[in-house]
């Protein structure tokens, strides 16, 4: 039987770890997430291949390859409108097409309350008023604006994801999530001290640079507001914003379990991946390690220099999941010595489930194919 521990706080990330490799091994690719960047260009006549991009996890896609975008004005509002194709968002195996818009609003005449105290300060909205897009900045126009698109005080931009639809080609059910991740907000025409508040309502943070500053969402939301609270030059240098990140989840419905470690697109350090295909973890395995929400169960580290002795072996592979790692075990490399090692823990105890680490980043001269990588 595998060695479990009843509730012992130390061990509570192995808890962490086995719902995980669970629910990591257990699942298809049911989910496509796809982070968007927009910049105030974005469909004008100065607008570059890099003014909108949109990023899968693996393959960066933008105006030069995919990805459609047009520019129009609804009243005092801009929309942004964007088609994405040829790809299988909803993972029923045909490609779709994907269309939404974006919409800026812009206010005036906010009423703030501005607090350098962590959420104590507050914003109700003012008046609609037309926003700029010019300059590489989005600001607001109250009319009293000349040479620079910005936010001056008690200015408020808003930006909304709107009309998201999946034109499909085949007949699979979906659901779709949108969130926004970041806000990028710089100066124009210089200055310095420039104050702004985040969101609409009470209790809410308030913000200070001297230059730029990025601001990151963690509640996921679908909609964000910022508003000016002041900056020391008041009125010619103040500040505006020159990108906005939200993320697109297409989940097929028609199979509730979907995890898939393949997809790093849903994690916020996406774009600093290596591109090229990761290795899928939905791949079905024949058994899993023994778990119960009784018990903390329990996983081991297991390497040696040396053979390991009989009871090395017996007392490893009490545990419920074992991994061998960087060293040979007494045989002539690593991996060698590794997978002998697994083979043995499996004929002591056929229950526990083996696994083995490889550094493949480094160059360690102990493996058996080092040679062949890098001929």
């Amino acid at each position: 039987m595998p060695k479990e521990l009843k509730y012992s706080a130390k061990h509570f990330t192995s808890i962490f770890m086995m719902i995980m490799a669970l629910l990591s091994t257990s699942a298809f690719a049911q989910t496509s997430t796809i982070i968007v960047n927009v910049t105030p260009n974005a469909a004008t006549a100065s607008q570059v291949d890099s003014d909108v991009t949109f990023y899968d996890g693996v393959t960066e896609s933008n105006l030069a390859s995919g990805v459609v975008t047009s520019l129009n004005s609804q009243g005092d509002d801009l929309i942004y409108s964007f088609t994405y194709t040829d790809r299988d968002f909803d993972n029923d195996t045909v490609l779709d097409t994907l269309n939404f818009d974006l919409r800026v609003k812009g206010y005036k005449n906010s009423t703030t309350t501005y607090s350098e105290d962590e959420a104590s300060s507050s914003v109700e909205l003012g008046d609609a008023a037309e926003v700029q897009n010019g300059s590489d900045y989005w600001g607001v126009n109250d009319g009293t604006d000349i040479g620079y698109n910005d936010v001056d005080e008690d200015e408020t931009l808003a930006f909304f994801i709107e009309n998201i639809e999946l034109v499909q080609s085949g007949t699979g059910n979906y659901s779709i999530t949108k969130a926004f991740s970041t806000l990028f907000i710089n100066e124009p025409n210089g200055g310095h001290t420039h104050q702004f508040i985040s969101g609409v309502g009470s209790s809410l943070d308030s913000y200070v640079t001297n230059l730029e500053i990025t601001l990151s969402y963690n509640d996921s939301p679908e909609s964000i507001y910022v508003t000016g609270a002041g900056s020391y030059v008041a009125g010619t240098k103040e500040w505006g914003v020159q990108n906005v990140k939200f993320m697109l989840t297409v989940k097929n419905d028609d199979n509730p379990t979907y995890w898939d470690l393949e997809d790093y697109s849903s994690y916020s350090v996406a774009e600093s991946h290596k591109d090229i295909n990761y290795p899928a973890n939905w791949m079905a395995k024949e058994k899993y390690p023994c778990f119960s929400w009784e018990t903390v169960p329990l996983y081991l580290t297991f390497k040696n220099s040396i053979a390991p002795t009989d009871d090395d072996y017996e007392t490893a592979a009490e545990y419920s999941l074992v991994v061998t790692s960087g060293s040979d075990f007494g045989e002539a490399t690593w991996d060698e010595g590794m997978w002998e090692a697994n083979a043995q823990l499996e004929s002591y105890n056929p229950d526990v489930v083996t696994s083995f680490y490889m550094n493949l980043q480094i160059h360690f001269p102990w493996y058996l194919h080092t040679d062949e990588f890098f001929s």
